[in-house]
């Protein structure tokens, strides 16, 4: 009962709060969830996770919501990954090769920049030609290269080649100020050919497909459904709807109901800005990380709550 109430914190309004289309709504400055009499049943859990999210960052000391705070040393550390999860997934093999090809891109138009300041090829002769394609063939070998220690060592040194061919054609060296803009692109490049994407991470579709809802209700204002409050309350009715042994309609009846469709593609398609697959099997594992992590510091003891509510109270 402690913890269903965050300690004693939470109260529960029937039909007695607010007005408008809304099944159901929490109150931050009173800490209370109102359910409508007619449509509130099926909220009742995505309003408790807006509850817990906003009444424990109050008793650690936040303004209000852990997931709008994110960034706070005070916030549990299983709570900031439960939000980056909700955001961010491990990228495929596939997603990971196409993302390194963009990498390569984006070097090689970094190089053709870089060379283009030096000289214009077509205004070079037969030899010259020559000799410029095994210079730029030399910097392209050392620039895809381990990026390590020295390696602003070897960008000079690049610079420098291509300073001494452009005053063996033209007769003038490279200045000071296309010098530094050069050492950023070789260094740039350099960067992008050495890319790991081991670690790479890559937006989820729970997310993806929130800000595809934000498109198509913008006037229930900008960034509503990509929040990560709001996300947080769907995706912890979610948890709900699968931890439970049974079906409970009142709890969470409209944890399954975000869906739109999409009409910006050659075919309308159903979007559901809810957690699905294995997205929704890694954040259940972080809300049960999470929830044990809050037990084993004592976050939803009422007694604990207290003391920290005291301290608010005098700062």
């Amino acid at each position: 009962k402690e913890e269903i109430s965050l300690g004693h914190e939470l109260s529960i309004a029937f039909g007695a709060r607010g007005s408008g289309n809304a099944a159901a709504h929490y109150e931050p400055d009173r800490e209370v969830i109102n359910l409508t009499k007619m449509k509130g049943a099926g909220s009742l859990a995505h309003e408790w996770g807006h509850a817990f999210d906003d009444i424990i960052g109050r008793h650690l000391g936040l303004g209000g919501f852990m997931s709008a705070n994110i960034r706070d040393d005070v916030v549990p550390e299983s709570m900031k990954e439960l939000v980056k999860a909700m955001r961010w997934k491990p990228a495929t093999d596939s997603e990971k090769s196409e993302y390194l090809k963009i990498k390569r891109g984006h070097a090689e138009k970094l190089l053709e920049r870089a060379f283009g300041m030096v000289v214009r090829e077509q205004n070079l002769d037969e030899n010259q030609q020559e000799e410029w394609k095994q210079i730029k063939g030399n910097i392209e070998k050392e620039v895809q290269e381990h990026l390590d220690e020295e390696g602003f060592d070897s960008i000079w040194a690049m610079i420098d080649e291509l300073s001494t061919f452009k005053k063996k054609i033209t007769g003038h060296i490279i200045k000071k100020d296309s010098r530094e803009q050069l050492r950023w692109m070789l260094f740039n490049a350099k960067q992008a050919y050495n890319y790991k994407a081991d670690d790479l991470s890559v937006e989820t579709d729970f997310y993806k497909n929130s800000v595809k809802a934000d498109t198509i209700y913008s006037k229930e204002g900008k960034g509503y459904w990509k929040s990560t409050e709001e996300m947080f309350a769907r995706a912890f009715a979610c948890y709900i709807h699968d931890k439970l042994p049974w079906r409970s309609d009142y709890l969470c009846g409209h944890s399954e109901c975000a869906a739109f469709m999409d009409y910006s593609g050659d075919k309308a398609t159903v979007v559901k800005a809810i957690p699905q697959g294995e997205e929704r099997e890694m954040l259940n594992q972080c809300f049960d990380k999470m929830f044990e992590e809050c037990r084993e510091r004592g976050i939803l003891k009422s007694q604990e709550m207290a003391e920290r509510k005291k301290v608010r109270r005098t700062r």
